[in-house]
């Protein structure tokens, strides 16, 4: 992947894909990791709302912020 991003700065064509493309890939993965702290398993949301864990056994990620 280095190999192929130290290529493109060489490529006219292509010299925009890494002034746009390596910030904004940069963005989407701190976006994502924020996102990811903030969400709870299912498990402990259930927990907290009802007193009772999930029976299934479930460990979906449910936004604790709605």
């Amino acid at each position: 992947m280095a190999a192929l991003l130290f290529t493109t700065l060489f490529t006219e064509k292509f010299t925009m894909t890494l002034i746009f493309g390596v910030p904004f890939a940069a963005a989407v993965s701190v976006f994502y990791f924020v996102m990811r702290k903030c969400m709870v398993p299912a498990d402990d949301a259930a927990e907290e709302s009802s007193g009772e864990g999930n029976p299934d056994g479930d460990t979906e990620l449910i936004d604790e912020s709605v």
